[in-house]
């Protein structure tokens, strides 16, 4: 069934917490994004204390863009979100080194996301890049 691979993807993801080595496939990366994604919205709109989700939607206040500056800053009081992200910074570095890998480029690439304005775009590019077919000086291809 097509929800297992992912389900897959996303578990492989942790598993491989620390590992710098081998290679991870589109699917595995942008599984574990999405989800992660998921997970940190839930967290932002559902255990937020205070308004939560309200905090984020209503716009009912005269001065809108303060409102909405503070609202969306006050979920980085959120333990939960603080430690989720935490817990997760480093299996989205290793799983990023890893896809890089995967299209046969280094895994120091990875360092061009700090480049003020543009950075990210260029890791976002590079990983919507197809995998090497074929075996490559990272390992096998993946799954």
């Amino acid at each position: 069934m097509a929800v297992n691979k992912y389900i897959n993807s996303y578990i492989n993801s942790w598993r491989n917490y620390f590992s710098f080595q081998g290679r991870a496939s589109r699917t595995e990366y942008w599984t574990f994004n999405l989800i992660n994604a998921f997970i940190m919205l839930f967290i932002i709109f559902m255990l937020t204390p205070g308004d939560g989700a309200n905090a984020v939607i209503d716009n009912t206040f005269e001065d809108n863009s303060t409102y909405l500056n503070e609202s969306i800053l006050n979920y980085s009081d959120n333990n939960f979100y603080r430690g989720f992200f935490i817990i997760s910074l480093i299996p989205s570095i290793t799983l990023t080194i890893r896809r890089l890998h995967d299209s046969n480029k280094s895994g120091w690439l990875v360092l061009i996301y700090f480049m003020p304005f543009i950075g990210w775009l260029i890791v976002l590019a590079m990983m919507l890049l197809p995998s090497t077919y074929l075996n490559n000086r990272y390992g096998t291809l993946p799954d």
